[in-house]
């Protein structure tokens, strides 16, 4: 307590009651909330729009550079795609009657259209729907969003190639203009909202703005498309967002000096490949100036060579490197594993170091899988469903299925999407774990195969027909339980 507080406090006591207690909430603060000349507390502030307007071109053009020039950054890319999407995310339709049961025939007809609608899913007849699911995955998670219309029935200039009339158009984000703001009709960074804040209206680019030469570099033209008709999944850290940001936003810098880190380490590692050697002329004394017209000495390198060519006083020496470096490794590893968790990839698949112990390593696994989960189901409720949901009713409404009495409608757009399988680092005790569970009842064996990344349906259908070719074979059809 200072001099004028003891003093006050004989004085004055309540007065220095109520000043000790200001005093206190003066002091009770955070920390971090004040700048000192060591930390700078840099602030972001303004609405999520406001801040990524100025932003998010550039983290898009850095991150495509990154994509197409540094191999970690693509194979970053390749992980996060393997993992929510792999080789396809498959519908299993679930439509039931009105008594509950599953409407097998309305189901199999459904799955049947369906294998011939993936051949030509999108507009450019360029790619099969699992290829378009990579690519939509691929372009979001690299510029943060991706754009995909979509067009049923009859579209004037459009063959849709499919039984099922419908198609989607794919988009980079770059069809949806950023800097295409109006207040007064509600349009911002080229969306229209409602007074909620519902995107009701799109414009979009009739061209790739990109690729558009014109005079004076004039922008592309645009065309207004209900927001019912777009599918728009975006990577999005705030509540209000309108666009999305890359996955690599937060970790471009790192990947940076890691590349020029690896780069330099690369051109050192050269330069010390090619071993060089020095004549060393000695004290000043000992030297003797070359004769007219002679040229400089070079002297070959091969095992057991003499050195018999020296002058008086001079002498050979070699440039010694410590490249490469030893230590850059664990340097790079440290700054990978950083980048992994911006990121939300697994380190381990990132570098393709597996180095560690089954318990480590399944650590990894899991909590990968954990955040691929979340990537996935966003993956499947903004692009997967409605485009099933779209499919589905543009089958009944073509006739292409036919509409049984006892449909439950309720259940009409009901299906299971497929997930990738959670990779298997020791076979023997993740098959041991898949039959306790089963063992316990805690899983079906439905499940456990569509967890696997198969269809239960196929797999069904595959054991009974070799079963049966087994016995017609006269082979036993049991396998026989492992004797270890």
């Amino acid at each position: 307590m200072k001099a004028l507080d003891l003093w006050l406090a004989g004085t004055f006591p309540g007065y220095a009651m109520r000043r000790m207690k200001a005093q206190a909430l003066v002091r009770a603060k955070y920390e971090a909330a004040t700048p000192t000349h060591q930390r700078k507390a840099t602030k972001s502030s303004g609405s999520a729009d406001t801040v990524n307007r100025a932003a998010i071109q550039s983290l898009r053009d850095q991150a495509r550079n990154l994509e197409e020039n540094y191999d970690i950054a693509s194979g970053a890319l390749d992980v996060l795609v393997d993992n929510v999407v792999g080789m396809g995310i498959r519908p299993d339709p679930q439509i039931k009657s009105l008594n509950g049961d599953l409407l097998e025939d309305v189901n199999s007809k459904l799955r049947q259209l369906h294998r011939d609608w993936v051949k030509r899913p999108e507009v450019t007849w360029e790619f099969d729907f699992y290829t378009a699911q990579r690519l939509l995955a691929r372009s979001l998670y690299r510029d943060g969003e991706v754009l995909a219309q979509r067009l049923l029935g009859k579209v004037r200039g459009l063959d849709h190639g499919t039984i099922v009339p419908f198609s989607i158009e794919m988009m980079e984000a770059d069809f949806l203009p950023m800097t295409f703001d109006d207040d007064a009709k509600g349009i911002v960074q080229g969306v229209q909202k409602n007074a909620w804040g519902r995107p009701i209206n799109y414009y979009i680019y009739k061209t790739h703005p990109g690729s558009y030469v014109g005079f004076g570099g004039m922008l592309a033209e645009t065309k207004r498309v209900k927001a019912s008709a777009i599918l728009h999944p975006k990577m999005v850290k705030r509540i209000g967002q309108t666009r999305g940001v890359s996955v690599f936003a937060t970790v471009l810098g790192r990947f940076e000096d890691i590349k020029e880190i690896e780069e330099s380490e690369r051109v050192a590692a050269r330069v010390a490949a090619a071993m060089t050697g020095y004549i060393k002329k000695g004290n000043p004394d000992n030297y003797v100036s070359p004769k007219s017209g002679e040229n400089f000495r070079m002297i070959d390198f091969e095992p057991g060579i003499i050195f018999d060519d020296l002058r008086e006083g001079e002498d050979v020496g070699l440039i010694s490197s410590n490249r490469p470096n030893s230590q850059v490794t664990l340097f790079r590893d440290d700054n990978m594993r950083a980048a992994a968790s911006g990121i939300g990839a697994a380190f381990s698949s990132i570098a393709k170091n597996y180095n560690g112990s089954y318990s480590s390593q399944r650590q990894e696994l899991v909590e990968a899988y954990q955040h691929y989960g979340p990537l996935w189901m966003y993956f499947v409720r903004t692009v997967c469903q409605p485009i099933w949901e779209d499919f589905v009713s543009m089958a009944f409404a073509s006739g292409a299925v036919d509409t049984p009495s006892d449909l439950d409608r309720d259940t009409m757009f009901d299906v299971d999407h497929s997930r990738p399988a959670m990779p298997w680092i020791d076979p023997k005790k993740e098959v041991e774990g898949i039959e306790k569970r089963l063992n316990l009842r805690l899983v079906a064996r439905s499940q456990a195969i569509r967890q696997s990344g198969q269809d239960p349906d196929e797999v069904r259908e595959l054991v009974k027909r070799e079963k049966a070719q087994d016995e017609e074979d006269g082979f036993s059809s049991d396998i026989s339980p492992d004797p270890s």
